[in-house]
């Protein structure tokens, strides 16, 4: 897959995780 070996989808793909990575955090801390 190209978009995934360009910078410009690399950079997609951290934010996408960084912000998943805090959602779940965000339920979990909600959730205790």
């Amino acid at each position: 897959m190209n978009a995934f070996a360009t910078l410009p989808g690399r950079l997609g793909l951290g934010l996408f995780f960084v912000l998943f990575g805090l959602l779940v955090q965000n339920a979990e801390g909600g959730a205790r």
